[in-house]
């Protein structure tokens, strides 16, 4: 690959700036703490593989231990069972979610830990991308299609649960 994109932390209060990821070749993306502050979920992209993308997770506790070192060194976790994995996130109760970029596309949940199954979080095979999920916990939204053919995304809202989905932007599909 040519590119390659690192995620850091920055201490805001002396400037420190501390490498996270070491991914050569890869593309590590879309960083979001954990809602206890406790861990950050990234994806990786690597166009070297036939299914480039994963979820990972690593615990900030390991990370406030490492500061200390004079080279620190983390260890993600691969969190994502399968591959193609994207647009991680954080569930109220500190869930890691995600969608599957190829079938069966629906979104995900697992706990951060390698030794956890991802769950769907909807029975249904349909495109859901970028999900995000409301300040309470009790709503996600995403760009919804009926099936990877359709060319058009609606905004789309569900409770986490799937007792209720419906469009915001809902239009005639020919």
């Amino acid at each position: 690959g040519m590119f390659n994109n690192e995620i850091f932390l920055v201490n805001l209060y002396d400037g420190l700036v501390i490498r996270v990821t070491n991914s050569p070749n890869a593309f590590d993306y879309n960083p979001r703490w954990s809602p206890d502050g406790t861990h950050i979920v990234y994806g990786i992209y690597d166009a070297s593989i036939v299914a480039p993308s994963s979820v990972f997770v690593v615990r900030f506790q390991e990370m406030a231990l490492q500061l200390a070192q004079e080279r620190p060194q983390f260890q993600p976790i691969k969190v994502s069972d399968m591959e193609s994995a994207a647009d991680p996130g954080w569930t109220a109760d500190g869930d890691v979610y995600f969608r599957y970029e190829l079938a069966p596309f629906t979104l995900y949940r697992t706990e951060p830990d390698a030794d956890s199954p991802d769950e769907p979080l909807f029975g249904e095979r349909i495109v859901m991308e970028k999900p995000d999920l409301s300040p309470d916990g009790e709503w996600i939204a995403f760009g919804y299609a009926p099936s990877e053919r359709d060319l058009w995304r609606d905004l789309t809202v569900a409770r986490l649960d799937g007792t209720a989905m419906f469009s915001i932007t809902a239009r005639a599909h020919f």
